[in-house]
């Protein structure tokens, strides 16, 4: 999860430039683990790709693959919400935040 993460904070930031849109929260995540992952595998890949936009949310989805073959690792599927300006519920997308995800 920590790849994952690591992953997708780039992604947003190159979509979401503004500071005020760095505001969201893990909704939900689900993963799939579809091979072993093992130390003499050296580095992975992870690859996101947006997947959805709802109301306050974006969905991504995203690949993990070894560098040693190529295997796939997991998949996994994300929910981001973004949050109000107290950080304690969610608040709808800008529009020029949609126009940049729609753009990808």
């Amino acid at each position: 999860l920590t790849y994952l993460e690591t992953a997708r904070e780039p992604w947003f930031a190159a979509i979401a430039a503004a500071a005020e849109y760095m505001r969201f929260a893990m909704r939900r995540i689900e993963v799939d683990f579809l091979s072993q992952l093992r130390f003499e595998d050296g580095a992975v890949r992870v690859r996101v790709e947006l997947d959805g936009v709802g109301t306050t949310s974006v969905r991504t989805r995203e690949r993990m693959t070894a560098e040693s073959d190529g295997r796939l690792v997991l998949e996994a599927k994300a929910v981001i919400v973004r949050l109000d300006h107290d950080g304690v519920g969610s608040a709808p997308l800008p529009d020029d935040l949609r126009e940049r995800l729609a753009a990808r």
